[in-house]
């Protein structure tokens, strides 16, 4: 449902095969470009007229001075997902304290709003493979994205390149596994 061209946000109409792209300011304020594809997790759904599809957005940018951050963007999508029903929300940062996300970024959803997102560090120091959990609630008017936890899954030398990629699948269903996987 979305990808990056050169530097914006498409969000894609499956129905129609339109689109419409979102420049980096409207997704993340402080953002100058964003960068790379996002990670995207359905993380709530709620029945009404019309319904709301809730995800958790994952997506890197580069802010005015030319540092790499990554943020947590809430998405609520009306209408079945139709072009121009989604509504982005105030994006959470999430805080690296040593060195700068790099690579590509996996989310899963595992039921009850539940989330983690997994992605890379890169620094002299060393590399590492990170993870945030959260928890996102339907119910709130604004800022649903709560952080709970984070870790460090595995590292790597400092600037080896060794992750090579990192994919993840949420299958709709609470009741379904999520699937995840790295490469090193």
């Amino acid at each position: 449902f979305t990808h990056y061209v050169n530097g914006d946000l498409v969000v894609w109409n499956l129905e129609t095969g339109g689109e419409v792209t979102q420049s980096s300011e409207n997704v993340v304020t402080d953002a100058v470009t964003l960068v790379g594809r996002p990670a995207v997790a359905q993380v709530g759904f709620v029945e009404g007229t019309p319904n709301r599809h809730h995800y958790v957005m994952a997506v890197r940018y580069e802010d005015s001075n030319s540092d790499t951050r990554l943020a947590l963007v809430p998405v609520v999508c009306g209408r079945a997902q139709t072009l121009g029903t989604c509504v982005f929300g105030t994006a959470e940062e999430v805080t690296t304290p040593l060195g700068s996300p790099a690579g590509p970024l996996a989310m899963v959803s595992y039921g009850d709003g539940r989330f983690a997102l997994f992605f890379g560090v890169r620094a002299a120091a060393g590399d590492a493979l990170r993870m945030v959990t959260g928890h996102y609630d339907v119910g709130a008017a604004v800022d649903p994205i709560d952080f709970v936890g984070e870790r460090v899954a595995d590292t790597f030398p400092g600037n080896s390149n060794s992750l090579l990629e990192v994919s993840a699948s949420y299958l709709e269903r609470t009741t379904e596994p999520s699937v995840f996987v790295v490469m090193w």
